[in-house]
């Protein structure tokens, strides 16, 4: 519980549940004790949900790394770390891509050359998810790899093929909306994963 919210911040209780594949009664249980011990708190606000307080994250963090030493992943995990970063630069690329046009006459989004991309180009919107689809095609092995590693990984590559076949069929909210499990979201949750996992920052990247 305390792991999945770490990853996924902000979470309502249905996706709680769906996360965590508990019955409804355990889990509003486990959600009251960890409130109780001041662990979690309930936003009200939009988006609502589930979140960690400052100990709850620390104390998620300090289950990450136990599982790390339980099985010696250590080692493992920074190496998978090492060669998930260009793929995330790649994906980061593409998502900004399926967002925004570069070259268009317009300024829309603020920068001479760029504009909202309106999805009314299929061709446009085709190569970028055959982008997408070839760098996720590249990630497989590294995402089996991780998942064999330590179990909590193996979700990943499923929750991203259905996001990647979704926006395929012509569900385009799941390439990068948000609010949905959109291919940007789980990869997202990815990266945090693994940073949290391995007591890292984003910052310390942003100094790579």
């Amino acid at each position: 519980m305390l792991v999945v919210l770490r990853v996924r911040g902000i979470i309502g209780s249905d996706a709680l549940r769906g996360a965590t594949a508990l019955p409804e009664s355990r889990l509003e249980q486990i959600l009251r004790d960890l409130e109780a011990a001041s662990a979690v708190r309930y936003h009200g606000a939009t988006p609502s949900g589930w979140s960690l307080t400052t100990p709850g994250r620390l104390r998620a963090e300090g289950l990450m790394a136990r599982q790390v030493e339980q099985v010696g992943a250590r080692a493992e995990l920074l190496s998978a770390y090492e060669r998930f970063l260009p793929l995330n630069r790649r994906v980061l690329q593409v998502c900004t891509d399926w967002q925004v046009r570069v070259g268009e006459d317009s300024d829309s989004v603020g920068e001479p050359g760029h504009t909202l991309n309106d999805h009314g180009d299929p061709s446009y919107d085709l190569a970028v998810l055959d982008r997408l689809s070839a760098i996720h095609r590249e990630a497989e092995q590294l995402l089996s790899a991780m998942g064999a590693v330590l179990a909590r990984f193996e979700p990943y590559p499923r929750r991203l093929a259905n996001a990647l076949d979704r926006a395929h069929r012509g569900e385009l909210d799941w390439v990068t909306r948000p609010t949905v499990e959109s291919y940007h979201t789980v990869w997202f949750q990815l990266h945090e994963d693994l940073l949290a996992t391995l007591g890292r920052q984003r910052s310390d990247e942003e100094h790579r």
